[in-house]
């Protein structure tokens, strides 16, 4: 109801919810290290880096009361989500069976993130900035941990001077907070 009043009062016109547009070839998978990988892609990978715009937006300002606090809004509901997302790899890495086909998903997926570099153009790009500092200050190092011991834990990390750097930091602690890793949890 929030996000219609905020609907109205940009756009005027009286707007409602409707149908919900599903594809018609919806696939789930029943497969475990499938569902993991899809869901570190979706669920956690790209949920933090859309945290972290919405808090980067509440950083820079300029934003009407209700505007803010429908963003404030979006930014707890969305980093609740994403620790569910974190808490489903964890569960699934605990219920991983002798293949170990999600520690393997895990390591991979580990891999090609600490093998991507900024490049200059990466750098320039806000949302590509956001994004590494999201991967630098949660994804990468929660995967490293939980692959060594299944829990979550994070390292001290400088404080945060860029405003994507900023928002990556208070993404993760409120990501981490909604985990129920709370003060523990330094970034």
């Amino acid at each position: 109801s929030r996000a219609f009043a905020l609907a109205q009062l940009f756009g005027g016109d009286q707007v409602a919810p409707s149908a919900f547009p599903l594809k018609p070839e919806l696939q789930i998978s029943t497969n475990l290290s499938e569902v993991v990988r899809k869901n570190l892609e979706e669920g956690c990978m790209a949920e933090m880096v859309s945290l972290a715009k919405a808090k980067e937006q509440l950083l820079q300002g300029g934003l009407i009361t209700h505007e803010e606090m429908a963003l404030q809004q979006v930014f707890q509901d969305e980093a609740r989500h994403a620790a569910l997302a974190w808490r489903t790899v964890q569960w699934a890495l605990r219920s991983d069976g002798s293949d170990r086909s999600v520690r393997e998903v895990l390591q991979r997926a580990l891999r090609h993130l600490s093998r991507a570099t900024p490049s200059e153009k990466f750098e320039k790009s806000e949302t590509a900035a956001l994004h590494h500092e999201v991967m630098r200050r949660s994804t990468i190092p929660w995967l490293r941990s939980l692959l060594q011991t299944q829990t979550f834990s994070l390292a001290a990390e400088p404080e945060a001077e860029s405003v994507p750097a900023q928002a990556a930091s208070a993404t993760a602690k409120a990501v981490a907070q909604a985990l129920g890793v709370g003060s523990a949890v330094t970034v």
